[in-house]
């Protein structure tokens, strides 16, 4: 059976475990390595779990998808989420002095207050479009304007303003905080809204727009 061994305030504590047992669900039950593991929810997604792997990382599956988002660099430093590991070999671990990556939230005013986070420089569209945030799009390249919105608070956390924004953005409405979310990279907090695609009027080619003025000087 695996030999489980935490590093906790200077002290040892060691205990074998199942195999293919996983030590979120162990500590719930009680079972070691309860009461020295620090948990939460259990399901990867508050981040409480997180442990530095000190020995038999390399015996470990790679990580998934929730230690990629709440971990980020971490994991290079050997950290990982022990409610998303099933034990079948030695592992020796600590939870002191474990720092996560800072994470920034987004308040999706339009969503009545619904609150996204991510890591530091992430894409506005693309966190809106993993945590299905509902900014609308849809070329994601600048290209067609679709996610257009505003932000309400924190356009300093923002980062510059895109050639590709200024092709269907005013200078007006990019000084009253309107953006592109595809082009838009986030350094901090920031409240965002939009107004939904069955709300906005239809879009006006630059063809039709073209034939309405000749017809105008037409007449």
């Amino acid at each position: 059976m695996p030999t489980i061994t935490i590093h906790k305030g200077g002290e040892l504590f060691a205990a074998e475990v199942k195999e293919n047992s996983n030590l979120v669900v162990r500590a719930g039950i009680r079972q070691f390595p309860w009461p020295h593991l620090k948990y939460k929810c259990g399901m990867g997604n508050c981040g409480t779990c997180a442990s530095r792997i000190l020995k038999g990382g390399e015996h470990l599956p790679e990580p998934n998808w929730k230690e990629r988002k709440l971990l980020g660099d971490g994991i290079e430093a050997g950290y990982r989420l022990c409610c998303q590991l099933w034990i079948r070999e030695d592992l020796e671990l600590t939870q002191d002095d474990v720092v996560l990556p800072s994470r920034l939230s987004v308040t999706l005013v339009t969503r009545a207050g619904k609150v996204i986070s991510g890591p530091q420089n992430s894409n506005l569209l693309r966190l809106s479009i993993r945590e299905k945030g509902g900014i609308p799009f849809k070329c994601g390249g600048g290209l067609c304007g679709t996610c257009r919105c505003k932000i309400e608070k924190g356009i300093e956390n923002t980062d510059a303003v895109k050639d590709k924004e200024r092709k269907h953005l005013t200078e007006a409405e990019l000084a009253a905080g309107y953006r592109m979310a595809c082009q838009t990279f986030l350094k901090g907090d920031v409240s965002v809204s939009w107004i939904p695609l069955e709300d906005r009027p239809p879009a006006v080619s630059a063809g039709s727009a073209a034939a309405a003025s000749s017809g105008r000087r037409e007449d």
